[in-house]
């Protein structure tokens, strides 16, 4: 008589349901995951859009420093709330120093970026006209879509919509990862 006689139906019947269930949400999380545009990259994207003062920006433009780019559109209100943020966050010096901030618009035009923002105002890192095979890889279904970018231009973070603080708690749990965390996203031993 073997083995596999003497294990009662129900135990593989509720085996079977188990692996079962493991499985669907294994498929979904890969459908899932394989769509957000906040996930994770070890290599550097292509993306480069047009400034407000007229130079182009290439993510990354400063190989020091952590790129911040949020996506939005004029006719978002939730783009319109994570505007005021992102620029507070950008006039902040503790931040300001650790990252580049560009708040690009992926569906207007300047005139009609005017309308919404104070888009002449070269103090503002406001942009527009992305393009780059960022968008092929990351389709953007929401707006707004804050991502961060490592030094060396891959994705590191991002946050998909609006919720209020949201985007100062990842930029400061950033500026903490990056006391241990290399350019290339190595792990930096601390000795001292």
């Amino acid at each position: 008589m073997s083995v596999l006689r003497k294990i009662p139906i129900p135990f593989f019947a509720v085996v079977s349901l188990v692996l079962g269930i493991g499985l669907a949400i294994w498929q979904y999380d890969l459908v899932i995951n394989r769509s957000k545009p906040t996930s994770k990259t070890r290599s550097a994207v292509d993306l480069q859009f047009r400034m407000n003062d007229g130079r182009t920006v290439v993510v990354p433009e400063d190989t020091s420093q952590y790129s911040v780019v949020m996506f939005w559109g004029a006719s978002s209100e939730r783009s319109m709330a994570m505007i005021s943020e992102v620029v507070e966050a950008s006039q902040n010096t503790e931040l300001d120093s650790l990252f580049d901030f560009y708040i690009v618009n992926i569906e207007n035009s300047p005139d009609e970026i005017r309308q919404s923002v104070a888009f002449d105002n070269s103090e503002l890192p406001f942009g527009y006209n992305p393009t780059g095979d960022y968008f092929d890889d990351s389709p953007i279904q929401t707006l707004p879509v804050t991502i961060i970018f490592s030094p060396t231009g891959a994705v590191f973070a991002g946050l998909e919509g609006y919720s209020p603080g949201a985007l100062q708690e990842k930029l400061y749990s950033t500026a903490a990862a990056m006391k241990y965390v290399g350019s290339s996203g190595e792990f930096k031993f601390r000795i001292e």
